[in-house]
């Protein structure tokens, strides 16, 4: 039986606006469900960059707690700073750091001197190196532990070098921690070689004053540093990021130049990317979080299809 007219036109009416209406919801169904995955894989990714930063953040202060070992001792032996940083335990509780040491401050016309009393220590063949007439030198005369790679920073003047000494300058003159850009550390071989980079703490002498600039350039013996091998410290920050983020980190702003670390298969084209800022000691880095093939095949779609 044939509806009338009018009716027929109510028919296709009542099916118009129910298709419209359905569309519209499976829209906004759609819609909600990329909202909520975007919220939740920015939160995971907040998480995981918190992390890199109070890793950095401890390291500083850990660092602030070598200069106090200064602070509070007329000199500071070989032995008392092997003993202090070895009772640190580093390795299990700041996964990461490549070591600790001191850099000091040697005048030119000290040279000489300075490198006959370290060969009395019992190392016959110390040198500040690289070799060249500068003034001042600076040299690495302790790093724990004393073993392995860092036997090769020994001796290292990293004040010759451009981009350490920016940092080391900045520390000195603001008597705050300081980050260098990315470096190649002179504890690198040939095998494995990873990008790295340092924070400086100012060490100065504790019977000068030091709160101006000049005065702080004046009173400066050194500095207590950490360096870093990139790829070993964000291992170790994201080790436990349970494979829902490929992670990308640079020095500065994201280029192929300033890559510092990324986890294999961090180039893919992700369904949702977030890039974060982080700053230590007067550095910033751009991490950059990608979602994993494991995070978006657990988004939940099923609602859209049932509409």
């Amino acid at each position: 039986m044939r509806l009338p007219l009018p009716l027929q036109g109510f028919a296709w009416a009542g099916m118009l606006v129910t298709l419209l209406f359905t569309l519209g919801f499976w829209r906004h169904s759609v819609v909600d469900v990329e909202r909520r995955s975007q919220d939740r894989f920015r939160q995971l990714a907040e998480r995981q960059v918190d992390a890199l930063s109070d890793r950095l953040h401890d390291y500083e202060r850990v660092l602030l707690g070598a200069r106090g070992l200064f602070a509070a001792s007329t000199q500071v032996a070989r032995d008392e700073w092997g003993a202090y940083i070895g009772h640190l335990d580093l390795e299990a509780t700041l996964p990461g750091v490549q070591g600790m040491g001191f850099a000091v401050i040697v005048p030119r016309a000290a040279k000489a001197a300075h490198e006959q009393a370290v060969r009395a220590e019992g190392f016959p063949e110390y040198s500040i190196r690289p070799e060249g007439r500068r003034d001042p030198y600076t040299s690495i005369v302790f790093l724990e532990p004393f073993s392995g790679r860092n036997l090769r920073a020994f001796g290292y003047d990293m004040y010759s070098e451009p981009t350490r000494r920016i940092a080391m300058n900045r520390a000195r003159d603001t008597g705050d921690p300081a980050m260098t850009h990315k470096v190649t550390l002179v504890q690198e071989t040939d095998e494995n070689a990873q990008a790295g980079f340092l924070i400086y703490h100012p060490v100065y002498d504790r019977t000068r004053p030091a709160r101006t600039v000049e005065e702080r350039r004046a009173a400066l013996i050194g500095w207590v540093y950490s360096p870093y091998r990139a790829e070993d410290l964000m291992e170790a920050v994201f080790s436990d990021r349970g494979g829902d983020a490929e992670v990308e980190v640079y020095d500065g702003a994201p280029s192929s130049r300033n890559l510092l670390y990324a986890t294999p298969d961090s180039g893919r084209d992700a369904a949702y990317t977030a890039d974060f800022h982080v700053t230590v000691g007067g550095i910033e880095w751009t991490a950059r979080l990608r979602s994993s093939e494991a995070f978006e095949a657990r988004i939940d779609r099923s609602q859209p299809q049932l509409v």
